[in-house]
C-alpha cells in the first residue's frame, strides 16, 4: 500500500507527504521548518524519518530554505534539476553541508519509489517540474502523479499523468471571479496569473482527456493550489465534478486540497 496526504496547497505553503510501508517523501516543502514537523507528526513522521524531499521549482512556497537547511541538518537529501538549485542556493548557507540530489528527464529512484520528472510552464526561475512516482512492482506497481503552477496545458501534461492510480493537480482560479476581483492589479492578473497558472475549467479539461484516454482511471485527484482571492473550493471541485460525470467519470473522487489544515489520506492498495 501507499498512502499519501496534502499537509497543505496554497500560496502561503505547498507539501504533499507519500509514503509506503518501508520509506516516507515530501513533495516539496513551501512550510517553515517548525510546521513541517508538527505536520509531519500528525502522520507518524518526523524530518530525519524521510528518505527525501522533492521540489518541483523555486518559489518559496514550494522550497522554504529554513526548511531546506533542517533537511539537510538531518541529512534528507533534497531532489530538484540544476537550474532550480543554483536559485535556492542563494539562500542558504554552510555550502558543504548541501544534501542536493539534482535530476534531468532520466528516471531516478528515492528508496523504494521510482521517479519521473517532467517540464511544466510557469514563470519561476530554474524551471518547474511535474512528477510521476511509481510505487510497488509487477501488478502491484501504483503511479501517483503531481503537476502544480503549470501554465497553458499542453498534451505533455495529459500524457504524463495517464494511467494514474492518484492525480494532484493544481485548479488555481475561477475565471469569472478573477474578472470580477479587484483585490490584484489586471496587470498582475494578466501577467503572472492567468499565463502561469490553470483555471477550474482548464484543469478539468485535463482530467477529462486524461480519463478518456487512461487504460487505469484514478482512485481520486487532489485539487492543488485553490486561489483564496479568485476561487472557492465548491467552485473548482464541482467544475472537475461536472465535467468528468456527463463524460460518464463520476466515479473518479474529486478532493479538495486546504491552505490550513490537513487534506484527507488516500491509500491505495
Amino acid at each position: 500500500m501507499v498512502s499519501v496526504n496534502v499537509l497543505r496547497s496554497s500560496s502561503s505553503g505547498n507539501s504533499t507527504l507519500i509514503w509506503n510501508k518501508k520509506h516516507a517523501i515530501l513533495v516539496d516543502c513551501g512550510l517553515g521548518p517548525r510546521v513541517t514537523e508538527e505536520l509531519l507528526g500528525t502522520q507518524g513522521f518526523s524530518l530525519g524519518d524521510l528518505s527525501g524531499v522533492l521540489i518541483t521549482h523555486a518559489h518559496r512556497d514550494h522550497s522554504n530554505a529554513a526548511a531546506i537547511a533542517k533537511f539537510f541538518h538531518h541529512h534528507v537529501p533534497v531532489y530538484c534539476t540544476p537550474g532550480v538549485k543554483k536559485v535556492l542556493q542563494r539562500d542558504l548557507v554552510n555550502k558543504k553541508k548541501h544534501c542536493f540530489r539534482m535530476f534531468t528527464q532520466d528516471p531516478f529512484t528515492v528508496e523504494s519509489f521510482r521517479i519521473t520528472s517532467f517540464d511544466v510552464r510557469h514563470d519561476s526561475e530554474g524551471g518547474c517540474v511535474g512528477f510521476c512516482i511509481l510505487s510497488g512492482s509487477g501488478e502491484k506497481t501504483k503511479k501517483i502523479s503531481l503537476v502544480t503552477d503549470y501554465g497553458i496545458p499542453d498534451e505533455l501534461i495529459s500524457r504524463s499523468l495517464l494511467d494514474s492510480q492518484l492525480i494532484l493537480i493544481a485548479s488555481n482560479y475561477c475565471p469569472t471571479m478573477m474578472e470580477q476581483s479587484s483585490v490584484v492589479p489586471r496587470r498582475i492578473k494578466q501577467r503572472h496569473i492567468t499565463p502561469y497558472h490553470p483555471s477550474n475549467d482548464e484543469c478539468a479539461g485535463i482530467l477529462l482527456r486524461v480519463a478518456q484516454s487512461s487504460a487505469i482511471l484514478p482512485k481520486a485527484v487532489y485539487l492543488l493550489h485553490i486561489s483564496k482571492n479568485h476561487n472557492t473550493i465548491q467552485a473548482a471541485v464541482s467544475q472537475s465534478q461536472r465535467m468528468l460525470h456527463a463524460a460518464g467519470f463520476g466515479q473518479i473522487r474529486i478532493l479538495p486540497t486546504y491552505r490550513d489544515t490537513l487534506s484527507e489520506t488516500i491509500n491505495l492498495k
